[in-house]
């Protein structure tokens, strides 16, 4: 119990100063935290990274799982699509793309939202070969289109003016 008390402070005291924008004292929060011996979840290092790549900081965020990793926290899908999301968010695909392959060289299998990330991006950009190119991708990976997957598709579509192929 004496963990889970712990845990739960760590986490609001985190939260704290993700509201107020202060992800920098966080991660050395978190640093902190593992050398006095406090064990951090899987969860709390998924709300880390993703305050980190909310705020576009996409080098902090590589690095804190960089040493999420090197604490012997297991890699997770959540963390590395977190990351993927974050490099797209800030228009930079072609890290958007290596870390999904890193993740999928480690055994991790991406999901509907790693791939609609990244079709997400290729659309915006109006890279419809290459949006099409990553859902047969997605298909051959066993990881089924969505309604999300097919409504940015077909807004790709729309925005490149390839209106015929929307229907």
């Amino acid at each position: 119990m004496d963990s889970l008390r712990t845990d739960l402070l760590i986490l609001h005291v985190w939260m704290d100063f993700f509201k107020s924008g202060n992800v920098d004292t966080s991660v050395a929060l978190s640093e902190e935290a593992r050398r006095e011996g406090v064990h951090i979840h899987d969860y709390t290092c998924s709300i880390l990274l993703n305050a980190l790549c909310k705020k576009g900081d996409m080098e902090k965020a590589e690095e804190a799982l960089r040493k999420f990793l090197e604490y012997g926290i297991a890699p997770e899908t959540v963390f590395f699509t977190t990351i993927v999301t974050g490099y797209c968010q800030i228009g930079d695909i072609n890290k958007a793309c290596m870390t999904s392959e890193k993740m999928e060289a480690l055994g991790l299998r991406s999901n509907n939202v790693t791939y609609n990330s990244l079709v997400k991006k290729l659309c915006e950009m109006r890279n419809m070969v290459e949006a099409e190119e990553c859902i047969k991708k997605m298909v051959e990976k066993g990881v089924p289109p969505n309604v999300q997957t097919y409504n940015t598709l077909i807004n790709g579509y729309g925005q490149s003016c390839l209106f015929d192929r929307c229907f």
